[in-house]
């Protein structure tokens, strides 16, 4: 029956290439319409790799009309002070560090150039913190251990996703994690650069879309500190119930310390879920898009093949006639039907993956997934084939089959008679 198929396939092959093409033309837009939607939503719902439950942000505001005071012994007082509130499970300060805080540092390093003597600059995100950041956030270490407060020539780096990459940008990576041992400051000397004492699992602390690149978390220096930089607290679950208005409450007199006193107390997690909605926003926009798209694709298919089994009546009627069942005349209609998507999803494939390699689709404006921001890998490939070939195959049987199936309930006599 195979070879029959292929047969009518060939005879009607004028036909059918504009169907071929329509398909392959189907096949691309929702490859990428999948690819873009499917890769939004991993990167949105994915695993940061932090832990925001029982966190605060702490900040201090500053009057204007009292003198300053020096800025790191401040800091040690409010860290005396913070960590002795019942409930404080770890306390942490840091600059551009808070979690979805939109604020952030980038750096150029190099990687072992105290050894290899390799100048190629990375681009990182560099945060300064006390070693009890990683306390505050749960961040697990995959390879070595934190770095010690009192060594500023050492750091932790995260690296950009699972599978090893280090430090990135769309042309650039260091891999494997491993056998990362120095980083220095592309602006600096040797003198400036840093001993690697841990590296953690990978993070996620800005919203989805952001710069490829890796984190370098570094000890927070007495000439860095600031009593307005971020300070965060973990706080014991017994101890959430109303913590804003006890501390606030309890520690207001406590936290005036020179010009400086405390301005607000507020849960991480607020951050995220502001971040969170605009990409929400974003999302229910590509996701409606796409769904316009996809009923424009069913209507489309649907009147195609209405027309064209429409067009085949006196071949069905024939068919029947000549004793071939109404059940194996509408199965082999079926089959040519999946016959001709299977091949235009091999092209379409083909023609997919090399345009996903090309800046021409982003060059014209078409939304692309941004894979290396988003920590997508190529499996994400194999996703689009099987979710479009599948809502294809689905929507093809459908707007076939009820055609054909009105066309060989049509007595034999009657479409011979209309011929």
């Amino acid at each position: 029956m195979t070879r029959h198929i292929f047969k009518i396939i060939w005879n009607e092959r004028r036909g059918n290439a504009w169907l071929m093409l329509e398909y392959t033309i189907v096949f691309c837009v929702l490859w990428f319409c999948c690819d873009y939607g499917f890769s939004l939503y991993r990167s949105f719902y994915g695993k940061t790799g932090i832990d925001l439950r029982h966190t605060y942000s702490i900040k201090m505001g500053k009057r204007a009309d009292l003198p300053d005071t020096d800025w790191y012994a401040t800091v040690l007082t409010l860290k005396e002070r913070i960590k002795r509130y019942p409930g404080i499970e770890a306390l942490a300060f840091g600059s551009w560090s808070l979690p979805y805080g939109g604020s952030y540092a980038e750096e150029g390093f190099t990687v072992n150039s105290d050894t290899t003597g390799e100048q190629k600059t990375y681009n990182t995100r560099q945060i300064p913190v006390t070693s009890d950041y990683f306390k505050v956030f749960k961040i697990e270490m995959q390879q070595g251990k934190i770095f010690d407060e009192a060594d500023p020539k050492t750091a932790v780096i995260s690296p950009f996703d699972a599978k090893g990459k280090l430090f990135g940008s769309y042309t650039a990576c260091y891999e494997p994690v491993s056998e990362v041992r120095t980083i220095t400051p592309a602006w600096g000397d040797q003198s400036f650069a840093r001993n690697v004492t841990g590296i953690t699992k990978p993070l996620k602390i800005i919203r989805y879309g952001s710069s490829p690149i890796s984190i370098v978390f570094q000890p927070l220096t007495p000439e860095t500190a600031d009593p307005q930089q971020d300070i965060m607290v973990r706080v014991k679950p017994e101890a959430e119930a109303d913590f804003v208005e006890k501390f606030a409450r309890d520690m207001r007199d406590q936290l005036s310390v020179g010009p400086y006193f405390l301005l607000w107390v507020t849960p991480i997690e607020n951050e995220k879920k502001a971040s969170d909605e605009s990409t929400f926003y974003h999302m229910k926009g590509v996701y409606a898009i796409i769904g316009f798209l996809v009923i424009n694709v069913f209507l489309g298919l649907l009147g195609s093949f209405w027309f064209r089994v429409q067009a085949r009546r006196s071949e069905i009627g024939l068919r029947v006639a000549m004793g071939s069942s109404k059940r194996k005349v509408r199965r082999m209609i079926v089959s040519e039907t999946l016959l001709l998507l299977s091949m235009a999803c091999v092209i379409g494939t083909a023609v997919c993956l090399n345009l996903s390699k090309t800046d021409l689709v982003e060059a014209i404006g078409i939304p692309i997934a941004n894979r290396a921001a988003w920590g997508i890998g190529a499996e994400q490939d194999a996703i689009n084939f099987a979710a479009t070939s599948v809502f294809l195959a689905i929507v093809s049987v459908f707007a076939v089959w009820y055609p054909a199936r009105q066309a060989s309930e049509v007595p034999p006599a009657d479409v011979l008679r209309e011929e």
